[in-house]
């Protein structure tokens, strides 16, 4: 639900249908890509909880700024505050990118 103030500054609620992608930065566990890939796939995948606190993050949003836009889940948990990013890792340390 997006709040939306008219010229006479009145606020009134509005149900908008919001669209959003999030895509991985790296790849996320699960138990297909454990299968097909052992633990060297484990090694360099993050924890599911990586996507699922991104999309918590999104969709619990009183707004509609990220209405409409791809986004990436470490860049939303970054820029929604969140500091440490080993959490969501299974070899902690581990640099992503550099």
């Amino acid at each position: 639900m997006c709040r939306t103030t008219d010229v006479t500054g009145a606020t009134s609620s509005t149900f908008i249908y919001m669209l959003h992608c999030v895509c991985m930065f790296v790849a996320v566990n699960t138990a297909a890509l454990d299968m097909l890939g052992g633990d060297e796939f484990v090694k360099q995948s993050r924890k599911p909880e990586v996507m699922s606190d991104a999309a918590y993050l999104i969709l619990t949003r009183t707004n509609c700024q990220l209405t409409g836009q791809f986004l990436i889940d470490d860049e939303v948990l970054t820029k929604s505050g969140v500091t440490d990013l080993d959490q969501y890792s299974y070899v902690p340390g581990r640099m992503w990118y550099q």
